[in-house]
This record gives structure tokens, sequence and C-alpha cells, in this order.
């Protein structure tokens, strides 16, 4: 397994106000490295997790840009909104922006599933569809996944939980290995607070690292 960054929480704390009726409110927020086996460091991808009572929304920024001799051959800035409520997935908006091309991605929770519209037309999801964000380990017992940069719908079948030893920086930590099989392949290990310390996304048939260094919340 590449090198780990920093890992420096090591449990999960959840600062709320705990007034009379009203619900518990939580901000968290996690920063990870993006790293290229060949191009080394290549940006930065972050997830702002609001909880409010049973309602979540999850707000997600990428920037990536990869470079060679001050000449950037390659860039790609996101921003998303998840939003949820009792466990299911109610919305979607996302921008992707590569190479200067736009694309926009909305999805909406409907009786019959989730409905999704892109530039290619409409789709109507699973009522249990996940983003492929894996900001939570309910997304471990997924399948059906929507692509958070495309839109699309793939089947996945998810393997593995076993409890691996991994050294972060002189940290033995206890983390649960899975890996994510569908059009795209993906790899988590998740902390046993569910948090994903570390993940790979395929990409052009290249596994690229996303690294938690940043944790606060």
């Amino acid at each position: 397994m590449k090198r780990f960054a920093a890992y420096l929480a090591l449990g999960l704390f959840i600062a709320g106000s705990f007034l009379p009726g009203r619900a518990e409110a939580a901000r968290e927020i996690y920063r990870y490295e993006v790293d290229h086996p060949k191009f080394g460091s290549i940006g930065t991808y972050t997830n702002v997790v609001e909880r409010n009572g049973d309602k979540v929304q999850v707000n997600t920024e990428l920037h990536v840009a990869v470079r060679i001799l001050g000449i950037t051959l390659y860039r790609q800035d996101a921003q998303r909104v998840e939003t949820w409520e009792q466990g299911r997935l109610t919305g979607f908006q996302g921008i992707t922006v590569t190479n200067g091309e736009r694309l926009e991605i909305k999805g909406e929770a409907r009786e019959d599933g989730f409905s999704i519209v892109t530039p290619e037309g409409k789709t109507l999801a699973p009522v249990d569809v996940r983003p492929t964000n894996p900001w939570t380990g309910k997304m471990m017992d997924a399948t059906h996944l929507m692509s958070t940069r495309s839109g699309r719908v793939e089947n996945v079948h998810i393997t593995g939980g076993r409890e691996e030893d991994v050294d972060v920086h002189g940290h033995m930590m206890r983390l649960r290995h899975f890996e994510i099989h569908g059009p795209r392949r993906q790899v988590v290990w998740l902390d046993d607070h569910d948090i994903a310390v570390f993940f790979q996304a395929e990409s052009n048939g290249t596994l690229v690292d996303f690294i938690l260094t940043e944790q606060t919340g």
C-alpha cells in the first residue's frame, strides 16, 4: 500500500448543541491529498458533512491538476452537494469542469426511485442508490452507485470488510478493507468510525490515491 499522510485524528468527536427541543447539529470536515502513482501529489478532495438530526448534507470539492515543466496537461475542478434524510439519498447537485468542459448533473428522490438528469438525458435509479463518494461506511452495502462526475448508474459488487493492521506514520491502526467491483474499481479503507482514512478510485485504468490528511469536527 502506498504511503499514508499523517492521520491526525484517531477518533471522531462530534461537537453539538444539546438544547431542549432542538436537534443535535454537527459539522465535520475531511480533507484528502490526491496522489497519482506517476505524477505524485496533484490536488485536494474535501468532504464537509453537516448533520442535523436525521438530515445530512455533504458538500464536496475537488481540485486537481497535472503539470509537467510548468505546463498544465490536465485539470479538473468539481463542486457537489448531497442531501440525505433517514439514510436515504434525497438530492444531488454536481458541477464538474474538466479541461474547461463543464458537466452538470442533478438528482432527486421520488417514491419509485432516484431521478437523475444529465446532459445525456434522464435516468431513474433504484431507491437505495448511493454516490461514488465514500464519506460514510454505508456505501459499502450498495448494489448500485451513481458516478458523482457523470451521473451514470453502475451495478457494483462489494467485497471485503476484513480488518487489517496498517502503519500510519508510526501509528498502527486497525482498518477495514473493501473493494468495489464495477465499471470502475474503487478500494476503501475505513476506521472503526466508518471514516475513509484512505481510498483509491480508478481513472483511465489507473488507481489514484485519496489520503486523509486533516479531520476536524
